[in-house]
């Protein structure tokens, strides 16, 4: 058990994803939507030293492209490549191949991974991703994630701390195209904003809440 290897294959078709422009201080009505098709074959290796510390790589080819969103529930949202016309992505007719590749460690001290109660995770991850025509959307991007849970009053009260920083790097004339930039909003990251609320090439993050157990199921 101390080493695992495998391979996943995903196809998604996201039709409805929301956009707002790229930065801290764009505004909520430059609500726009795309629609986002991706495949992505991936091979990985995680060894485990110890019970808690897992070592991982993977490499992968990714292929995406985007269009008009669309769906049965469709809103009166424009369009994102109408608001923001003069965005690199939108300067070719078709997305770039990506070749992925990432090397992470990972340190996991929570009782329960699903439902933690005590413990914590941290997560140092290093990613490259190379444009296979032409290199314009190649960056890499490094990641650190902590959390931790503290329990008080005997465990009915949990307390949450949370932190994730991303940084993306590129060369000359390279950019990070949006729809592969870390985002902000939405009840994992940052509660009181729309889901894709923020996008950008870096990011931070600082989260504390806490739990309180009422009853058996319900907290």
């Amino acid at each position: 058990s101390r080493l695992a290897i495998g391979t996943q294959f995903k196809w998604q078709d996201a039709r409805q994803i929301d956009a707002f422009g790229e930065g801290p201080d764009t505004l909520e009505s430059n609500r726009a939507q795309y629609r986002l098709r991706t495949t992505n074959l991936v091979g990985y290796a995680t060894l485990r030293p110890l019970r808690w510390l897992g070592i991982g790589t993977h490499v992968g080819w990714l292929k995406p492209s985007v269009h008009a969103p669309s769906g049965s529930f469709r809103s009166d949202r424009p369009d994102v490549r109408d608001l923001f016309p003069a965005d690199p992505v939108f300067t070719r007719a078709d997305q770039p191949a990506f070749v992925h590749t990432e090397a992470s460690v990972i340190a996991d001290t929570r009782d329960f991974p699903g439902y933690p109660s005590r413990g914590g995770i941290l997560r140092a991850a290093a990613a490259d991703y190379s444009d296979r025509d032409g290199g314009a959307f190649s960056f890499r991007r490094y990641e650190t994630e902590a959390a931790g849970f503290v329990p008080l009053s005997s465990g009915r009260v949990v307390l949450a701390l949370h932190g994730w920083l991303v940084s993306s790097d590129t060369g000359d004339g390279e950019v990070v195209p949006f729809y592969l930039q870390p985002s902000l909003g939405g009840h994992n990251s940052l509660r009181g904003y729309a889901d894709y609320r923020f996008h950008d090439r870096n990011l931070l993050v600082v989260n504390a809440e806490a739990r309180i157990k009422l009853m058996s199921h319900v907290d």
